[in-house]
Protein backbone atom coordinates (compact mmCIF):
# COMPACT_ATOMS: atom_id res chain seq x y z
CA UNK A 1 0.00 0.00 0.00
CA UNK A 2 2.34 2.96 -1.07
CA UNK A 3 1.96 6.57 -0.19
CA UNK A 4 -0.36 5.83 2.69
CA UNK A 5 -0.13 6.84 5.73
CA UNK A 6 0.97 5.27 9.25
CA UNK A 7 -1.88 3.42 10.85
CA UNK A 8 -2.72 0.48 12.90
CA UNK A 9 -5.50 -1.57 12.93
CA UNK A 10 -8.28 -0.77 15.62
CA UNK A 11 -11.73 -1.18 16.80
CA UNK A 12 -13.70 0.89 19.04
CA UNK A 13 -16.28 -0.76 20.81
CA UNK A 14 -20.05 0.37 20.02
CA UNK A 15 -22.11 0.34 22.97
CA UNK A 16 -24.86 -1.96 24.04
CA UNK A 17 -26.18 -4.35 21.42
CA UNK A 18 -23.76 -4.04 18.99
CA UNK A 19 -21.33 -5.48 20.91
CA UNK A 20 -23.75 -8.38 21.93
CA UNK A 21 -23.70 -9.00 18.51
CA UNK A 22 -19.43 -8.40 18.75
CA UNK A 23 -19.43 -11.52 20.96
CA UNK A 24 -21.28 -14.46 18.88
CA UNK A 25 -18.50 -14.07 16.43
CA UNK A 26 -15.43 -12.41 16.25
CA UNK A 27 -14.74 -12.51 13.11
CA UNK A 28 -12.52 -9.59 11.36
CA UNK A 29 -13.40 -8.00 8.40
CA UNK A 30 -11.48 -5.46 6.45
CA UNK A 31 -11.63 -2.28 4.44
CA UNK A 32 -8.96 -0.34 2.69
CA UNK A 33 -10.75 2.74 2.10
CA UNK A 34 -8.42 4.24 -1.50
CA UNK A 35 -8.42 7.98 -1.79
CA UNK A 36 -6.69 9.31 -5.25
CA UNK A 37 -4.50 12.44 -4.46
CA UNK A 38 -1.55 14.59 -6.67
CA UNK A 39 1.08 12.04 -4.93
CA UNK A 40 -0.52 8.72 -5.29
CA UNK A 41 -3.54 6.91 -3.13
CA UNK A 42 -3.48 7.15 0.20
CA UNK A 43 -5.23 4.13 1.68
CA UNK A 44 -6.48 3.72 5.26
CA UNK A 45 -7.21 0.39 6.73
CA UNK A 46 -10.18 0.05 8.75
CA UNK A 47 -11.64 -3.08 10.58
CA UNK A 48 -15.11 -4.66 11.71
CA UNK A 49 -16.23 -7.81 13.36
CA UNK A 50 -19.56 -9.48 11.84
CA UNK A 51 -19.92 -13.08 11.56
CA UNK A 52 -19.19 -13.02 7.42
CA UNK A 53 -16.16 -11.81 7.13
CA UNK A 54 -15.23 -9.65 4.42
CA UNK A 55 -11.93 -8.34 2.64
CA UNK A 56 -11.89 -5.44 -0.14
CA UNK A 57 -10.89 -2.07 -0.89
CA UNK A 58 -13.19 0.56 -1.68
CA UNK A 59 -11.82 3.20 -4.08
CA UNK A 60 -13.45 6.31 -3.69
CA UNK A 61 -14.98 8.54 -6.68
CA UNK A 62 -17.29 11.16 -6.87
CA UNK A 63 -18.63 13.32 -4.09
CA UNK A 64 -22.39 13.08 -3.11
CA UNK A 65 -23.67 16.57 -2.26
CA UNK A 66 -26.68 18.51 -2.96
CA UNK A 67 -30.14 17.51 -4.72
CA UNK A 68 -31.11 14.07 -6.38
CA UNK A 69 -31.33 14.45 -10.30
CA UNK A 70 -35.40 14.23 -9.76
CA UNK A 71 -35.46 17.18 -7.11
CA UNK A 72 -32.97 19.14 -9.47
CA UNK A 73 -35.18 18.30 -12.38
CA UNK A 74 -38.62 19.04 -10.41
CA UNK A 75 -37.08 22.25 -8.71
CA UNK A 76 -33.95 23.49 -10.38
CA UNK A 77 -34.67 27.19 -8.21
CA UNK A 78 -34.46 25.05 -4.93
CA UNK A 79 -30.70 25.54 -3.52
CA UNK A 80 -29.28 23.09 -1.70
CA UNK A 81 -28.34 24.26 2.11
CA UNK A 82 -25.03 25.84 2.64
CA UNK A 83 -22.02 23.88 4.41
CA UNK A 84 -23.01 20.65 2.88
CA UNK A 85 -20.02 18.80 4.27
CA UNK A 86 -18.21 16.66 1.35
CA UNK A 87 -17.57 13.45 3.49
CA UNK A 88 -20.01 11.07 1.13
CA UNK A 89 -18.46 9.49 -1.81
CA UNK A 90 -19.65 7.05 -4.59
CA UNK A 91 -16.82 3.91 -4.73
CA UNK A 92 -16.29 0.82 -6.47
CA UNK A 93 -15.59 -2.44 -3.88
CA UNK A 94 -13.11 -5.04 -5.06
CA UNK A 95 -13.26 -7.85 -3.15
CA UNK A 96 -10.44 -10.93 -1.91
CA UNK A 97 -13.03 -13.87 -1.37
CA UNK A 98 -16.48 -14.39 -0.49
CA UNK A 99 -18.39 -11.28 0.09
CA UNK A 100 -22.17 -12.71 -0.33
CA UNK A 101 -24.23 -9.99 -1.23
CA UNK A 102 -22.20 -6.77 -0.72
CA UNK A 103 -22.40 -4.77 -4.32
CA UNK A 104 -19.57 -3.56 -6.48
CA UNK A 105 -20.87 -0.25 -6.43
CA UNK A 106 -21.53 1.24 -2.54
CA UNK A 107 -21.81 4.67 -1.02
CA UNK A 108 -19.34 5.50 1.62
CA UNK A 109 -19.43 8.22 4.35
CA UNK A 110 -16.42 8.86 6.09
CA UNK A 111 -15.66 10.43 9.19
CA UNK A 112 -12.72 11.15 11.50
CA UNK A 113 -11.82 12.48 15.14
CA UNK A 114 -13.96 11.57 17.79
CA UNK A 115 -16.77 13.29 17.65
CA UNK A 116 -17.38 12.93 13.97
CA UNK A 117 -16.72 8.97 14.34
CA UNK A 118 -18.88 9.06 17.33
CA UNK A 119 -21.89 10.70 15.30
CA UNK A 120 -21.07 7.95 12.30
CA UNK A 121 -21.47 5.75 14.88
CA UNK A 122 -24.64 6.54 16.21
CA UNK A 123 -26.35 6.93 12.36
CA UNK A 124 -24.78 3.43 12.27
CA UNK A 125 -26.93 1.89 15.32
CA UNK A 126 -30.18 3.61 13.37
CA UNK A 127 -29.89 1.68 10.66
CA UNK A 128 -28.92 -1.42 12.39
CA UNK A 129 -31.82 -1.34 14.53
CA UNK A 130 -34.57 1.14 14.37
CA UNK A 131 -34.32 1.28 10.74
CA UNK A 132 -33.39 -2.54 9.99
CA UNK A 133 -37.07 -3.13 8.24
CA UNK A 134 -36.97 -0.31 6.17
CA UNK A 135 -33.19 -0.67 4.41
CA UNK A 136 -34.45 -1.49 0.90
CA UNK A 137 -37.90 0.18 1.39
CA UNK A 138 -37.23 3.95 2.88
CA UNK A 139 -33.56 3.90 3.35
CA UNK A 140 -30.65 2.83 1.57
CA UNK A 141 -29.12 -0.82 2.23
CA UNK A 142 -26.87 -0.94 4.99
CA UNK A 143 -23.71 -3.23 4.67
CA UNK A 144 -21.25 -1.88 7.42
CA UNK A 145 -19.51 0.27 9.63
CA UNK A 146 -15.25 0.23 9.51
CA UNK A 147 -13.07 1.96 12.07
CA UNK A 148 -9.63 2.65 12.13
CA UNK A 149 -6.80 5.20 13.07
CA UNK A 150 -4.41 7.17 11.47
CA UNK A 151 -1.51 8.62 13.08
CA UNK A 152 -3.47 7.99 16.36
CA UNK A 153 -6.62 10.00 15.29
CA UNK A 154 -9.83 7.64 14.55
CA UNK A 155 -11.53 7.49 11.49
CA UNK A 156 -14.78 5.44 10.31
CA UNK A 157 -16.79 4.86 7.15
CA UNK A 158 -20.14 3.15 6.58
CA UNK A 159 -20.91 1.22 3.81
CA UNK A 160 -24.20 2.03 2.24
CA UNK A 161 -26.64 0.91 -0.64
CA UNK A 162 -25.64 3.55 -3.82
CA UNK A 163 -28.74 5.45 -4.53
CA UNK A 164 -27.79 8.22 -7.90
CA UNK A 165 -30.97 8.78 -8.89
CA UNK A 166 -29.85 8.34 -12.47
CA UNK A 167 -31.22 5.08 -13.50
CA UNK A 168 -34.74 7.03 -13.10
CA UNK A 169 -35.60 10.65 -13.10
CA UNK A 170 -38.98 11.22 -11.88
CA UNK A 171 -41.06 13.96 -14.10
CA UNK A 172 -43.97 14.80 -11.77
CA UNK A 173 -43.68 17.18 -8.61
CA UNK A 174 -47.17 15.51 -6.96
CA UNK A 175 -45.21 12.38 -7.47
CA UNK A 176 -42.09 12.65 -6.53
CA UNK A 177 -43.02 14.95 -2.99
CA UNK A 178 -45.77 12.05 -2.57
CA UNK A 179 -43.06 9.74 -2.31
CA UNK A 180 -41.09 11.44 -0.05
CA UNK A 181 -43.76 11.96 2.48
CA UNK A 182 -44.40 8.62 2.25
CA UNK A 183 -40.80 7.55 3.13
CA UNK A 184 -41.01 10.20 6.22
CA UNK A 185 -43.66 8.62 7.65
CA UNK A 186 -42.14 4.95 7.65
CA UNK A 187 -39.29 6.37 9.42
CA UNK A 188 -41.42 7.61 11.97
CA UNK A 189 -43.22 4.94 11.99
CA UNK A 190 -40.23 3.27 13.28
CA UNK A 191 -39.91 5.56 15.53
CA UNK A 192 -37.13 7.53 13.84
CA UNK A 193 -36.84 11.42 13.94
CA UNK A 194 -34.38 12.55 10.80
CA UNK A 195 -34.30 16.17 12.33
CA UNK A 196 -32.51 17.86 9.17
CA UNK A 197 -35.68 17.80 6.78
CA UNK A 198 -34.96 21.12 5.46
CA UNK A 199 -34.38 20.65 1.54
CA UNK A 200 -34.55 18.12 -0.67
CA UNK A 201 -30.59 17.08 -0.47
CA UNK A 202 -31.10 14.20 2.24
CA UNK A 203 -33.55 12.24 -0.26
CA UNK A 204 -32.20 9.72 -2.87
CA UNK A 205 -33.78 7.99 -5.63
CA UNK A 206 -33.38 4.43 -6.78
CA UNK A 207 -35.39 3.64 -9.16
CA UNK A 208 -39.25 4.94 -8.76
CA UNK A 209 -38.78 4.52 -4.71
CA UNK A 210 -37.65 7.99 -2.65
CA UNK A 211 -35.14 6.70 0.50
CA UNK A 212 -34.26 9.24 3.49
CA UNK A 213 -30.50 9.52 4.39
CA UNK A 214 -28.47 11.14 6.82
CA UNK A 215 -29.35 10.17 10.17
CA UNK A 216 -26.47 11.99 11.88
CA UNK A 217 -28.99 14.36 13.67
CA UNK A 218 -31.65 11.36 14.02
CA UNK A 219 -33.39 10.95 17.40
CA UNK A 220 -35.46 7.95 18.69
CA UNK A 221 -38.84 9.12 18.66
CA UNK A 222 -42.65 8.64 19.30
CA UNK A 223 -44.56 9.96 16.61
CA UNK A 224 -48.23 11.05 17.70
CA UNK A 225 -48.42 12.46 14.17
CA UNK A 226 -50.10 9.97 12.19
CA UNK A 227 -50.10 10.01 8.35
CA UNK A 228 -50.61 13.49 7.07
CA UNK A 229 -52.73 14.80 5.00
CA UNK A 230 -50.59 15.28 1.73
CA UNK A 231 -51.60 18.45 0.97
CA UNK A 232 -51.64 22.30 1.80
CA UNK A 233 -54.71 23.36 3.01
CA UNK A 234 -54.02 27.33 2.28
CA UNK A 235 -54.04 27.73 6.37
CA UNK A 236 -50.36 29.73 6.60
CA UNK A 237 -51.18 30.48 10.53
CA UNK A 238 -53.03 27.26 11.63
CA UNK A 239 -51.64 25.47 14.54
CA UNK A 240 -49.16 22.11 14.31
CA UNK A 241 -50.81 19.03 15.87
CA UNK A 242 -49.12 15.62 16.78
CA UNK A 243 -45.82 15.51 15.48
CA UNK A 244 -44.10 18.49 14.50
CA UNK A 245 -40.94 17.18 11.71
CA UNK A 246 -44.37 15.70 10.00
CA UNK A 247 -45.95 19.00 10.39
CA UNK A 248 -43.53 20.81 8.99
CA UNK A 249 -42.33 18.34 5.80
CA UNK A 250 -45.99 18.32 4.57
CA UNK A 251 -45.66 22.00 4.12
CA UNK A 252 -42.17 21.80 2.50
CA UNK A 253 -43.02 18.51 0.65
CA UNK A 254 -46.40 18.38 0.74
CA UNK A 255 -48.29 17.78 -2.79
CA UNK A 256 -48.50 20.49 -5.21
CA UNK A 257 -45.08 22.90 -3.05
CA UNK A 258 -41.84 21.71 -4.09
CA UNK A 259 -40.34 24.49 -1.96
Amino acid sequence: MKNGPSFASHYTTVPDTISAVQQVSRLTSTLDLTFESDDGDHIYRLTNYCRNPITAVARLDAPLVGNCPSARFLFPRVPTSPGAKRNTFSASLTFSGPHGDWPARACIKYASGKEEVDRLVAEARFYLFELRNLQGVAVPTFYGLFEGRVDGRPIACMVLELCTGRDAICKYADEFNRLVMVAVCKIHGEGVLHGNLHDYRHFVMKGKQVFVVDFSMAIRHKCEGGTPALQWDGLVNDAPTGCIELYIAERKFGLGLGM
